[in-house]
């Protein structure tokens, strides 16, 4: 596609996964419109419909609530819109499924690594749980990003909305951001827009907030594969285009299952699948940073949560139950260059009362400060893997 000659900026934002602190996202994208008059701007969302946290029991519930569709069309007026059932990942964790058993055939591969890489649960809790080792996987698909696979197939959903809205109606987006419902998009002046836009970055680059070098399992020292942060990242029509998301169940199935040397499973991290899966072609480029645009994340700043229309309770309903919101997050934001970590709320242990936390959750009393345009990214504590 080729990007017609007008003057007229044609962003799109496109959102995915569990609709987690959604109004964060919401309130984010129409400060950003009201920011920029002179774009057109178009939502495009794939939203799971409900909310799961992680859960050590095979037997309890993982749904925190569950999402009604009507009220986040209301919010988001959306270009295109689907908020569905994960019942509809069914066919590719079947995919999945196949492909798992040609390797576990072929590397004989036992039962009990297969269990414990795929749900995290050994043989014998399985068993007391009369589940099968398929049925377990397909639950830990489907519960948050206990596996990042549902994660990952909802990104390229959202993606796949806005390349097939793009196509039918000859709309060069220029600008395409990638973005999920718990992410705050801070503004961005339209100078500042064109100004990217006239050094042609986007329709060249993939920009990642931040991007690494990683030497992967099993490889030789001169081998490296990209790691970027993939909550947020900016590119255009000319890369992010229908052909890439074809049989995409299957490259991203073929890059997440891998083989150690001793003959079992070992799960690639999201991190490097994400720009692995996005550069197919020599053409496309990994950046990063991705200025001018930037984001928060809601979890990496209690303050943030107040005056984005999340309340208090369910706050601490969410912290209560769900004491993985941070599992995918590996940064947080300083306000100042030499400021100290941002504090990440104490979590209490399941069952616990809430009332302790209580006193640390600071007062809804005025906006939220978003970060300086010079802040420091910095690292959070080690986080167990997705």
């Amino acid at each position: 596609m080729i990007k017609p000659d007008n003057k007229k900026i044609n962003i799109a934002i496109c959102l995915s996964t569990e609709p987690r602190f959604w109004q964060t996202a919401a309130d984010s994208i129409s400060n950003f419109k009201n920011l920029n008059e002179q774009c057109q701007v178009d939502v495009f969302y794939h939203f799971w419909d409900d909310v799961t946290f992680k859960t050590s029991s095979l037997q309890k519930s993982s749904t925190i609530k569950g999402t009604d569709p009507a009220t986040l069309q209301h919010h988001f007026k959306p270009t295109v819109g689907v908020c569905e059932s994960k019942d509809t990942l069914d066919p590719h964790i079947d995919e999945a499924w196949e492909y798992i058993q040609l390797l576990k055939q072929k590397h004989n591969i036992s039962d009990g690594n297969t269990a414990g890489i795929l749900s995290r649960y050994t043989l014998e809790q399985l068993k007391t749980a009369n589940m099968s080792i398929k049925e377990a996987f397909s639950a830990s698909v489907k519960t948050t990003n206990n596996l990042p696979f549902s994660q990952i197939i909802s990104m390229c959903k959202s993606l796949i909305l806005m390349s097939d809205y793009a196509e039918k109606n000859n709309i060069y987006y220029d600008v395409v951001i990638r973005s999920r419902s718990d992410v705050y998009i801070k503004p961005t002046s339209y100078r500042k827009i064109q100004a990217i836009l006239r050094r042609k970055k986007l329709s060249r680059y993939i920009l990642f907030p931040s991007a690494s070098l990683r030497s992967p399992y099993g490889k030789t020292p001169d081998y490296y594969t990209p790691y970027v942060l993939f909550d947020f990242f900016v590119s255009s029509s000319n890369i992010i285009k229908k052909d890439i998301f074809k049989d995409y169940t299957k490259k991203i199935i073929e890059l997440m299952f891998l083989i150690k040397r001793s003959n079992k499973f070992l799960l690639r991290n999201p991190h490097n699948i994400v720009p692995l899966f996005l550069k197919q072609h020599r053409r496309i480029l990994i950046g990063a940073p991705c200025n001018p645009f930037g984001y928060s994340l809601v979890s990496s700043d209690r303050k943030m949560l107040f005056g984005h229309g999340i309340t208090r309770g369910e706050l601490l309903t969410e912290l209560q139950t769900n004491q993985s919101n941070i599992e995918s997050h590996d940064w947080v934001y300083g306000r100042k260059k030499h400021q100290a970590e941002v504090p990440m709320p104490t979590l209490p242990s399941p069952g616990a009362p809430m009332l302790p936390i209580l006193p640390t959750v600071p007062p809804a009393t005025s906006s939220p400060t978003l970060p300086a345009s010079g802040e420091t990214v910095l690292p959070t504590p080690t986080l167990p893997a997705a």
